[in-house]
């Protein structure tokens, strides 16, 4: 998946103001003319490279990765590099009485850092090398995708319970690893910190039937079958949860089935664009597609629509 950056960005940026080290922007879609707003926080470029380069290596370490954060953070509405710099913005504050002014390149910086908030709203379009509006871009998003921009976590209870499930997953089979801390820590919205959650005893019934039902809570349990599939393995324990989870939601044996290959596609889809990139081979693929339980006819199928996709 395409990362931002200021050059593929700037197409993009209507309007920019600057208001001390605040950055206001005004994204617009040059195909539909969708246009969103957000800011973006300047941090002199000393300042977060010493006090935040290893937190946005951690987020950011893989495509995959990105990819997985990328989704979540648009169901979640929050995105953790614009709150690190903040933070790293606040300290500087407190820290430093004396301001050098902000660079060129700190300006930047805070303009992507504001497309990232939104760039859920938008698409890689592969054809133009360009982002446009998701909606300008329907026939490049998988069915996953268009599942979960139609249900996103409107209160603050479903997105608990979405990050309480994913907690809970990760320690079904014993201590969660500092790997899975870093993902879901990347993602998590401010006012559901990791050792909150970590706190938190596992989830009732009751609480997963006060989820919002229907499709927000199909939602829930196909995002936690992707995060199953981002570690590229099938872990039985983390199965099992899912199966129960799905049961106690309510969610009928067929349509659990049906989340679950949905989960799968996205993530397979995610790695037929590290074949482009080359840091993946198709037979490497195909390999990690079988291992996950998705056979060769239909990985090759979707590789067909992959590339019907990208042109």
């Amino acid at each position: 998946m395409q990362q931002a950056n200021y050059e593929n960005v700037l197409p993009l940026l209507a309007s920019k103001e600057i208001d001390d080290s605040r950055v206001d922007c005004v994204f617009r879609c040059p195909v539909s003319g969708d246009t969103y707003s957000a800011a973006g926080n300047m941090v002199r470029s000393a300042e977060i490279q010493s006090n935040a380069a290893s937190s946005v290596k951690r987020g950011i370490k893989n495509e995959l990765s990105y990819a997985m954060g990328r989704i979540m953070r648009g169901m979640f509405g929050y995105n953790p590099l614009s709150n690190m710099a903040a933070r790293a913005a606040g300290d500087a504050i407190r820290n430093v009485k004396t301001h050098a002014a902000y660079t060129e390149e700190d300006q930047q910086q805070a303009v992507v850092q504001a497309f990232n908030k939104v760039s859920h709203k938008f698409a890689w379009d592969a054809k133009k090398h360009a982002w446009v509006s998701a909606s300008a871009l329907q026939e490049t998003q998988t069915e996953f995708e268009k599942k979960l921009a139609r249900a996103s976590f409107n209160n603050r209870f479903d997105s608990e319970v979405m990050a309480r499930i994913l907690v809970e997953m990760s320690q079904v089979d014993g201590a969660m690893s500092d790997e899975e801390k870093d993902m879901l820590a990347d993602f998590l919205p401010p006012d559901l910190s990791l050792n909150s959650l970590l706190a938190q005893p596992p989830l009732s019934q009751a609480e997963l039937m006060e989820t919002g039902a229907g499709p927000v809570r199909e939602n829930m349990l196909m995002l936690a079958w992707a995060m199953l599939f981002a570690d590229y393995e099938v872990d039985p324990a983390e199965v099992a949860f899912l199966e129960k989870l799905a049961n106690h939601m309510k969610i009928s044996d067929g349509q659990a089935n049906t989340l679950k290959n949905l989960a799968l596609e996205f993530i397979v889809m995610q790695l037929f664009e590290q074949i482009g990139a080359g840091s993946m081979s198709r037979d490497e693929v195909f390999g990690k597609a079988v291992a996950m339980g998705m056979d060769r006819l239909q990985a090759e199928r979707l590789e067909v629509r992959f590339r019907k996709a990208r042109g």
